[in-house]
């Protein structure tokens, strides 16, 4: 599976997941930052915007998937 396969595969993965939680994938970015591979997922709430802690909680969360 090449890079490219692999973000499609994990955007809707998120993508999914974010949906049942009533929540809006904005955007799925990997770059590294030095020698390391960083992914970054924005993510908002079709009504209202989304808090801190909710952006916390949706960290942990995503990481175990």
């Amino acid at each position: 599976m090449d890079r490219q396969e692999i973000i499609s595969e994990l955007r809707n993965i998120i993508g999914d997941y974010l949906k049942n939680r009533n929540l809006d994938l904005v955007d799925l970015i990997f770059r590294y930052e030095g020698r390391d591979l960083v992914s970054r997922i924005l993510v908002d709430m079709p009504e209202g915007g989304i808090s801190l802690g909710e952006c916390a909680n949706l960290n942990q969360e995503i990481s175990r998937i």
